[in-house]
């Protein structure tokens, strides 16, 4: 049988041992919160630009015809100056509001709008 300072003793030192392992799980717990901090941050940038991603945006009334063959007859449209080297790839690879991309624009189409 333990005597009663042996006793205080191991709750004390049981006390302590508890007191470091919660101040460990806090630890881990804010170096998690930090990472999933980072991890949504990065989240919403990359869904900041899949939102004006040219494959989600579909811009136009809805009665307009975009089909591939629809959009070969319309004008090329190009904006004079894009803000980002996103936008202006998106404008040559898939034109803005449904226009005819600038990279299927033919040599007269070019010089027409450059004139």
């Amino acid at each position: 049988m333990l005597k009663m300072g042996e006793e205080v003793r191991l709750l004390s030192y049981q006390v302590v041992q508890l007191w470091r392992s919660i101040a460990n799980v806090a630890h881990k717990l804010e170096n998690c919160e930090i990472n999933s901090n980072t991890l949504l941050c990065c989240i919403n940038h990359n869904l900041s630009h899949l939102v004006v991603s040219p494959g989600h945006c579909n811009i136009g009334d809805g009665n307009e015809d975009t089909t591939s063959r629809a959009r070969q007859e319309k004008a090329i449209i190009l904006s004079n100056t894009p803000q980002m080297l996103h936008d202006l790839w998106v404008e040559w690879e898939f034109g803005l509001a449904g226009d005819k991309p600038a990279n299927n624009a033919t040599k007269r189409e070019l010089d027409r709008k450059n004139n």
